[in-house]
């Protein structure tokens, strides 16, 4: 009897070792979703700003207020800024696909070439 009560209040504490540390991950994950969602907009806003600048740097170039190394400045600019709210989005969406791994689902690959059946 003692040997079945043990064994029952061993499972019992890796069941709840097991629920703590899978609601541990989706908390974890939320985290990261969150925090991943405020750097996306802010890094959207700052495209939106350097398109701006962009738009005036080219009007000023084609008014003949400004040369064109400040349009090619504001370009460039305006392209980092895309290259990092492309970075946020990514990793956005990998702290989305955490958290479906988290709740227990998984990440289906898209159909493409690298994941189709050879005919």
């Amino acid at each position: 009897v003692e040997a079945a009560t043990a064994a029952d209040d061993s499972a019992i504490e890796s069941y709840n070792e097991t629920v703590i540390h899978a609601l541990q991950q989706v908390a974890d994950q939320l985290l990261l979703l969150q925090s991943g969602a405020a750097q996306s907009e802010k890094a959207k806003e700052a495209v939106r700003a350097a398109e701006e600048a962009h738009r005036l740097a080219e009007a000023g170039y084609r008014a003949g207020l400004e040369n064109y190394q400040q349009v090619l400045e504001a370009q460039a600019a305006l392209l980092q800024q895309q290259e990092f709210a492309a970075r946020a989005q990514a990793e956005w969406q990998d702290a989305h696909a955490g958290l479906m791994r988290a709740l227990g689902g998984g990440v289906k690959p898209a159909p493409g070439p690298a994941t189709e059946a050879p005919p």
